[in-house]
């Protein structure tokens, strides 16, 4: 996974074979959101904004699931 400068979101990596974007939290929580494509998880990851980026682009707008139940 990739480190991320974002206050909200630490770090996110993404799976072609799946088109699954994982991003872990700052809280610690990760998600996987997925049916997205390469270039929208490439647009989020290189983000000046990451966090803005994933409330405008991702966040309600992709099916989640929640991969860890240990949050900080």
């Amino acid at each position: 996974m990739k480190d991320l400068s974002s206050s909200y979101t630490s770090k996110a990596g993404y799976d072609e074979k799946t088109n699954t974007l994982r991003i872990e939290f700052s809280n610690g929580a990760v998600f996987d959101y997925s049916t997205i494509t390469p270039h929208d998880a490439q647009e989020f990851m290189e983000s000046s904004s990451p966090g803005k980026h994933f409330h405008a682009y991702i966040k309600n707008k992709y099916p989640s699931v929640k991969v860890n139940t240990e949050e900080k």
